[in-house]
Protein backbone atom coordinates (compact mmCIF):
# COMPACT_ATOMS: atom_id res chain seq x y z
CA UNK A 1 0.00 0.00 0.00
CA UNK A 2 1.39 3.37 -1.02
CA UNK A 3 1.67 5.81 1.86
CA UNK A 4 -0.51 8.88 1.37
CA UNK A 5 1.82 11.90 1.46
CA UNK A 6 1.22 15.58 2.10
CA UNK A 7 1.83 17.79 -0.94
CA UNK A 8 2.83 21.43 -0.90
CA UNK A 9 1.93 22.99 -4.25
CA UNK A 10 4.38 25.50 -5.66
CA UNK A 11 3.08 28.23 -8.00
CA UNK A 12 5.11 31.19 -9.24
CA UNK A 13 4.61 33.99 -11.74
CA UNK A 14 7.21 36.68 -12.26
CA UNK A 15 4.53 39.12 -13.44
CA UNK A 16 0.88 39.34 -12.42
CA UNK A 17 -0.07 39.83 -16.07
CA UNK A 18 1.97 36.84 -17.31
CA UNK A 19 -0.33 34.81 -19.55
CA UNK A 20 1.88 31.79 -20.28
CA UNK A 21 0.87 28.94 -17.93
CA UNK A 22 -1.21 30.97 -15.48
CA UNK A 23 -1.34 30.36 -11.76
CA UNK A 24 -4.66 28.58 -12.19
CA UNK A 25 -3.21 26.26 -14.83
CA UNK A 26 -0.18 25.50 -12.64
CA UNK A 27 -2.48 24.60 -9.74
CA UNK A 28 -4.54 22.38 -12.03
CA UNK A 29 -1.45 20.42 -13.15
CA UNK A 30 -0.30 19.94 -9.55
CA UNK A 31 -3.78 18.86 -8.45
CA UNK A 32 -3.94 16.30 -11.27
CA UNK A 33 -0.55 14.88 -10.28
CA UNK A 34 -1.52 14.64 -6.59
CA UNK A 35 -4.81 12.92 -7.44
CA UNK A 36 -3.12 10.47 -9.82
CA UNK A 37 -0.66 9.48 -7.09
CA UNK A 38 -3.25 9.42 -4.28
CA UNK A 39 -1.60 12.21 -2.30
CA UNK A 40 -3.20 15.09 -0.42
CA UNK A 41 -2.52 18.78 -1.07
CA UNK A 42 -2.13 20.48 2.31
CA UNK A 43 -1.10 23.95 1.18
CA UNK A 44 0.02 26.28 -1.57
CA UNK A 45 3.23 28.28 -1.80
CA UNK A 46 2.01 30.78 -4.37
CA UNK A 47 4.34 33.69 -5.19
CA UNK A 48 3.03 36.14 -7.78
CA UNK A 49 5.11 39.05 -9.06
CA UNK A 50 8.21 37.30 -7.71
CA UNK A 51 11.24 36.86 -9.96
CA UNK A 52 12.75 33.44 -10.49
CA UNK A 53 16.11 34.92 -9.56
CA UNK A 54 15.01 35.19 -5.90
CA UNK A 55 16.38 32.46 -3.64
CA UNK A 56 13.51 30.01 -2.87
CA UNK A 57 14.27 30.43 0.84
CA UNK A 58 13.73 34.20 0.51
CA UNK A 59 10.44 34.13 -1.38
CA UNK A 60 7.40 35.36 0.61
CA UNK A 61 5.30 32.18 0.47
CA UNK A 62 7.65 29.28 -0.30
CA UNK A 63 10.26 30.63 2.09
CA UNK A 64 7.75 30.45 4.94
CA UNK A 65 6.82 26.85 4.14
CA UNK A 66 10.49 25.85 3.98
CA UNK A 67 10.79 27.02 7.58
CA UNK A 68 7.94 24.64 8.51
CA UNK A 69 9.11 21.31 7.07
CA UNK A 70 7.05 19.23 9.49
CA UNK A 71 3.82 20.31 7.77
CA UNK A 72 4.42 18.68 4.36
CA UNK A 73 6.28 15.85 2.60
CA UNK A 74 6.41 16.70 -1.11
CA UNK A 75 7.12 20.01 -2.82
CA UNK A 76 5.40 19.83 -6.20
CA UNK A 77 5.69 22.35 -9.04
CA UNK A 78 4.70 22.39 -12.69
CA UNK A 79 8.33 22.93 -13.78
CA UNK A 80 11.62 23.45 -12.01
CA UNK A 81 11.79 27.10 -13.08
CA UNK A 82 8.62 27.71 -11.01
CA UNK A 83 10.73 26.88 -7.96
CA UNK A 84 13.61 29.09 -9.07
CA UNK A 85 15.87 29.97 -11.99
CA UNK A 86 19.31 30.34 -10.43
CA UNK A 87 21.47 27.24 -10.26
CA UNK A 88 23.21 27.94 -6.93
CA UNK A 89 20.03 28.60 -4.86
CA UNK A 90 18.37 25.59 -6.49
CA UNK A 91 21.32 23.39 -5.52
CA UNK A 92 20.95 24.65 -1.96
CA UNK A 93 17.28 23.65 -2.06
CA UNK A 94 18.18 20.21 -3.49
CA UNK A 95 20.53 19.61 -0.57
CA UNK A 96 17.95 20.85 1.93
CA UNK A 97 15.26 18.46 0.63
CA UNK A 98 17.62 15.48 0.93
CA UNK A 99 18.73 16.45 4.45
CA UNK A 100 15.11 16.94 5.57
CA UNK A 101 13.80 13.81 3.81
CA UNK A 102 11.54 15.81 1.50
CA UNK A 103 10.64 15.01 -2.09
CA UNK A 104 10.80 17.56 -4.90
CA UNK A 105 8.54 16.83 -7.86
CA UNK A 106 8.48 18.85 -11.07
CA UNK A 107 5.69 17.38 -13.15
CA UNK A 108 6.70 18.58 -16.61
CA UNK A 109 10.44 17.93 -16.10
CA UNK A 110 9.98 14.40 -14.65
CA UNK A 111 12.51 15.18 -11.92
CA UNK A 112 13.18 12.64 -9.15
CA UNK A 113 15.79 13.76 -6.63
CA UNK A 114 15.87 10.38 -4.90
CA UNK A 115 18.53 9.13 -7.37
CA UNK A 116 21.87 10.64 -8.30
CA UNK A 117 20.85 10.56 -11.97
CA UNK A 118 17.73 12.55 -11.12
CA UNK A 119 19.82 15.09 -9.24
CA UNK A 120 22.18 15.33 -12.19
CA UNK A 121 19.28 16.00 -14.57
CA UNK A 122 17.83 18.56 -12.15
CA UNK A 123 21.13 20.43 -12.04
CA UNK A 124 21.40 20.55 -15.83
CA UNK A 125 17.82 21.82 -16.11
CA UNK A 126 18.59 24.39 -13.42
CA UNK A 127 21.52 25.65 -15.46
CA UNK A 128 19.32 25.96 -18.53
CA UNK A 129 16.54 27.66 -16.56
CA UNK A 130 19.01 30.24 -15.24
CA UNK A 131 19.83 31.30 -18.78
CA UNK A 132 16.43 30.70 -20.35
CA UNK A 133 15.86 34.38 -20.99
CA UNK A 134 19.41 35.04 -22.03
CA UNK A 135 19.70 36.22 -25.60
CA UNK A 136 21.08 33.60 -27.95
CA UNK A 137 24.14 34.75 -29.84
CA UNK A 138 25.80 33.15 -32.80
CA UNK A 139 29.41 33.34 -33.95
CA UNK A 140 29.70 35.16 -37.27
CA UNK A 141 32.67 36.19 -39.38
CA UNK A 142 33.14 39.94 -39.73
CA UNK A 143 35.12 41.05 -42.78
CA UNK A 144 37.76 43.71 -42.45
CA UNK A 145 36.45 47.24 -42.40
CA UNK A 146 38.77 49.98 -43.62
CA UNK A 147 38.02 53.34 -45.22
CA UNK A 148 41.62 54.40 -45.62
CA UNK A 149 41.59 54.11 -49.42
CA UNK A 150 38.50 56.31 -49.76
CA UNK A 151 39.92 58.79 -47.27
CA UNK A 152 43.22 59.08 -49.15
CA UNK A 153 41.36 59.58 -52.45
CA UNK A 154 39.26 62.39 -50.93
CA UNK A 155 42.36 64.11 -49.57
CA UNK A 156 44.09 63.87 -52.96
CA UNK A 157 41.03 65.43 -54.60
CA UNK A 158 41.16 68.33 -52.15
CA UNK A 159 44.86 68.84 -52.89
CA UNK A 160 44.16 68.91 -56.65
CA UNK A 161 41.27 71.35 -56.27
CA UNK A 162 43.37 73.57 -53.99
CA UNK A 163 46.09 73.75 -56.65
CA UNK A 164 43.53 74.46 -59.36
CA UNK A 165 41.80 77.08 -57.24
CA UNK A 166 45.01 79.13 -57.17
CA UNK A 167 44.98 79.41 -60.99
CA UNK A 168 41.29 80.29 -61.46
CA UNK A 169 40.37 83.96 -61.94
CA UNK A 170 36.63 83.86 -62.69
CA UNK A 171 34.19 84.20 -59.80
CA UNK A 172 31.91 81.48 -61.14
CA UNK A 173 34.63 78.83 -61.28
CA UNK A 174 36.04 79.78 -57.91
CA UNK A 175 32.56 79.34 -56.35
CA UNK A 176 32.13 75.93 -58.00
CA UNK A 177 35.54 74.70 -56.86
CA UNK A 178 34.95 76.03 -53.36
CA UNK A 179 31.62 74.17 -53.17
CA UNK A 180 33.29 70.94 -54.30
CA UNK A 181 35.95 71.38 -51.63
CA UNK A 182 33.25 71.87 -48.96
CA UNK A 183 31.60 68.61 -50.06
CA UNK A 184 34.94 66.79 -49.93
CA UNK A 185 35.65 68.23 -46.50
CA UNK A 186 32.33 66.85 -45.22
CA UNK A 187 33.09 63.45 -46.77
CA UNK A 188 36.55 63.37 -45.17
CA UNK A 189 34.97 64.13 -41.79
CA UNK A 190 32.48 61.29 -42.23
CA UNK A 191 35.17 58.80 -43.25
CA UNK A 192 37.30 59.75 -40.26
CA UNK A 193 34.42 58.81 -37.90
CA UNK A 194 33.91 55.33 -39.35
CA UNK A 195 35.52 52.32 -37.59
CA UNK A 196 38.73 50.87 -38.94
CA UNK A 197 39.11 47.26 -37.78
CA UNK A 198 40.60 43.99 -39.03
CA UNK A 199 38.62 40.91 -40.02
CA UNK A 200 37.61 38.51 -37.25
CA UNK A 201 34.89 36.54 -35.49
CA UNK A 202 32.22 38.15 -33.32
CA UNK A 203 29.09 37.16 -31.40
CA UNK A 204 25.83 38.67 -32.63
CA UNK A 205 22.42 38.37 -31.01
CA UNK A 206 19.90 36.43 -33.07
CA UNK A 207 16.84 38.13 -31.61
CA UNK A 208 15.82 34.85 -29.91
CA UNK A 209 16.15 33.61 -26.34
CA UNK A 210 16.63 30.11 -24.95
CA UNK A 211 12.98 30.22 -23.92
CA UNK A 212 11.93 30.76 -27.55
CA UNK A 213 13.75 27.74 -28.94
CA UNK A 214 14.06 25.18 -26.11
CA UNK A 215 10.52 23.82 -26.24
CA UNK A 216 10.61 23.18 -29.99
CA UNK A 217 14.15 21.80 -30.14
CA UNK A 218 15.09 18.19 -30.77
CA UNK A 219 17.23 16.28 -28.28
CA UNK A 220 20.36 16.97 -30.32
CA UNK A 221 19.48 20.67 -30.65
CA UNK A 222 18.95 20.89 -26.88
CA UNK A 223 22.31 19.19 -26.37
CA UNK A 224 23.95 21.83 -28.55
CA UNK A 225 22.20 24.64 -26.66
CA UNK A 226 23.50 23.27 -23.34
CA UNK A 227 27.04 22.91 -24.71
CA UNK A 228 27.01 26.36 -26.31
CA UNK A 229 25.78 27.82 -23.04
CA UNK A 230 28.87 26.47 -21.33
CA UNK A 231 27.24 23.90 -19.03
CA UNK A 232 29.61 21.11 -18.08
CA UNK A 233 29.10 18.21 -15.68
CA UNK A 234 31.84 16.71 -13.55
CA UNK A 235 31.21 13.32 -11.92
CA UNK A 236 33.51 12.07 -9.16
CA UNK A 237 33.25 8.63 -7.55
CA UNK A 238 34.96 7.99 -4.25
CA UNK A 239 34.45 5.92 -1.09
CA UNK A 240 31.53 8.10 -0.04
CA UNK A 241 29.62 7.52 -3.26
CA UNK A 242 29.07 9.44 -6.47
CA UNK A 243 29.24 13.21 -6.48
CA UNK A 244 28.50 15.49 -9.39
CA UNK A 245 29.01 19.16 -10.05
CA UNK A 246 27.35 21.25 -12.73
CA UNK A 247 29.38 24.26 -13.81
CA UNK A 248 27.83 27.05 -15.86
CA UNK A 249 30.08 29.53 -17.62
CA UNK A 250 28.47 32.29 -19.66
CA UNK A 251 28.67 35.99 -20.35
CA UNK A 252 26.88 38.31 -17.89
CA UNK A 253 23.29 39.19 -18.70
CA UNK A 254 20.20 40.34 -16.92
CA UNK A 255 17.43 37.90 -15.99
CA UNK A 256 13.93 39.22 -15.79
CA UNK A 257 11.97 36.11 -15.01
Amino acid sequence: MVHRMRVLGRVRLSRLTEESTSAARQREIIEQWAKANDHEIVGWAEDVDVSGSVDPFDTPQLGGWLRRPDEWDILCAWKLDRVGRRAIPLNKLFGWTLENRKVLVCVSDNIDLSTWVGRLVANVIAGVAEGELEAIRERTYRPAESHQTALEAAVRAVDELSTLLGTITSTTMRERLTEQMRALDAEIGRLEQLPDRPAGWELKETGLTFNNVWGNSTLEEKRKLVIDKGITVRIIKDNDGIHFYVVTQKSPSSHKD
